[in-house]
């Protein structure tokens, strides 16, 4: 299994040296695979009301922050709870453009983190109307602060082409 290790602070405003809470990142991109078995959860901050909940694997297809705007590609984060730090319930939010220029629209659910094992928390495109191109933002939030923070550049999928070559069904055909 890759570890990236980064240790990402809770809390950015912690004073050096003395941070109250970790993540730990293990794994950031672009997801290929299906997520095969999943468990629908409600999640009523979301546009469709509900999470899927799967155990796929955590590790990214591609290591990536561009991500091509298609049907099925998924992309996301896996994080944990730090080494010695406790399981812990957290929001997870999506801030995406929508179809309308100029305007964003967040999503968020609940989810929780432990430091036994990765959850991956991540958005597949599933409908058209999803493949807005721009920056998409994945933050986790947790009593009041900003714990965790990843960028992602969604592209048309002329642009990253190199990433779809790397996902079976989805590689550029002459």
């Amino acid at each position: 299994m890759r570890t990236l290790g980064l240790i990402v602070m809770l809390g950015f405003a912690a004073t050096m040296g003395r941070a109250e809470q970790a993540l730990v990142l293990d794994s950031y991109g672009v997801y290929c695979a299906p997520e095969g078995p999943a468990e629908k959860l409600p999640a009523p901050g979301t546009v469709l009301g509900y999470v899927h909940v799967t155990t796929a694997d955590t590790n990214a297809t591609v290591v990536t922050t561009r991500v091509p705007a298609t049907l099925g590609i998924a992309f996301g984060v896996a994080l944990r709870a730090a080494p010695g730090q406790p399981e812990f319930q957290a929001e997870f939010r999506v801030s995406h453009p929508t179809q309308t220029p100029g305007q964003r629209i967040t999503e968020r659910w609940s989810t929780r983190f432990s430091p036994v094992g990765p959850g991956l928390n991540r958005f597949r495109f599933e409908f058209p109307d999803e493949l807005n191109t721009g920056v998409w933002v994945m933050e986790v939030h947790h009593q009041g602060r900003v714990l965790f923070r990843q960028r992602f550049d969604v592209v048309a999928p002329a642009a990253a082409a190199d990433i779809l070559s790397h996902c079976a069904g989805f590689a550029p055909v002459s």
